[in-house]
């Protein structure tokens, strides 16, 4: 066993304390900080030119992660056709609703509008009619498909618009 150097004395009272070991850094992270020049508005303006440019790097894998959600909500649809219990319901309501949180992000704006309808459809109707839900899927899957990106595209408008009318119909049977 080899004798450990006494310990040197320290402003931090713990320091000093027998039972504590100090570990030294393996790097001076003083070298790595990020070293401010200029005006906080030309700093925040390079951080951000920083930040674009890492969104845009990782923006090649965005049609692919977009198809793995619209992937995984047609997996949730085949089990929750073939079975509808609250495990499979639930399971598809989980695949729309991340699909609905990220859509966006990953440019699919429409494909977010029209999950959000089948999320809300499938966790508040009690028995959603199963042509409405592959509705919705199948919308997914063409918006995959064919890479509509624009928000404003006519026909995946119109689409997500009589998507969304039929949902609410069964969601809130009352409203006109």
């Amino acid at each position: 066993k080899t004798a450990r150097p006494p310990p040197r004395p320290s402003a931090h009272p713990a320091a000093n304390d027998p039972e504590v070991v100090i570990v030294p850094a393996r790097d001076d992270l003083r070298r790595k900080a990020l070293v401010n020049q200029g005006s906080a508005d030309e700093n925040m303006a390079q951080a951000i030119r920083r930040a674009q440019k890492a969104v845009e790097s990782l923006s090649g894998e965005y049609d692919a992660i977009f198809a793995e959600q619209v992937a995984s909500i047609v997996a949730a649809h085949n089990a929750f056709a073939a079975s509808r219990s609250d495990q499979t319901r639930a399971a598809l309501f989980r695949a729309a609703h991340d699909l609905r949180g990220s859509a966006a992000t990953l440019g699919y704006a429409l494909a977010g509008r029209m999950a959000q309808s089948l999320s809300r459809l499938v966790s508040l109707v009690e028995e959603p009619p199963a042509s409405l839900v592959s509705a919705h899927v199948e919308a997914l899957r063409a918006i995959a498909r064919e890479k509509v990106k624009n928000p404003s595209d006519p026909v995946g408008s119109a689409l997500a618009e009589e998507l969304d009318l039929h949902a609410g119909k069964w969601i809130d049977p009352d409203e006109p």
